[in-house]
Order: C-alpha cells, then structure tokens, then sequence
C-alpha cells in the first residue's frame, strides 16, 4: 500500500485524520523494513517519517529520534 501511494491523487490524503496513522504506518515499514535486514528501504521510509514529523508533539519524538538515527 505505501509503495503505491505516489500513484494516489493528492485530494484523497486531503482528510487531516488520515495523515497520523499514514505516518505511523511509514514508521513500522521502516522499522520492519530494518529487523529484516532491508536498510535502504528502512532508510528511504525512516528519513520520510523523521522529516514529516520533525517538529511532532513530544510524545512523538522518541519515534522521530529513533528514526532520524536509522535513516542515517
């Protein structure tokens, strides 16, 4: 599903209650991506997430740390 999501119209993530589950879904990809050994893809999908949510909540970033470190 993420891999296509460059083929969906832009008005279809226009919902702002789509955007956090999309990124938390960004997140795992990149983290299931790393556990199995897939590090260019947990790079392109962990420097996606760190960028997005670079200026997150609190709550939100001990994710965005761990991914920053990982896209690097």
């Amino acid at each position: 599903t993420l891999d296509s999501l460059s083929l969906v119209e832009p008005h279809v993530l226009i919902d702002m209650a789509l955007g956090g589950p999309l990124v938390r879904a960004m997140a795992l990809c990149a983290e299931i991506a790393n556990g199995t050994g897939e590090r260019s893809r947990a790079r392109v999908w962990a420097r996606a997430v760190a960028e997005l949510w670079k200026d997150a909540d609190p709550f939100l970033q001990p994710t965005v740390r761990r991914l920053a470190a990982m896209a690097r």
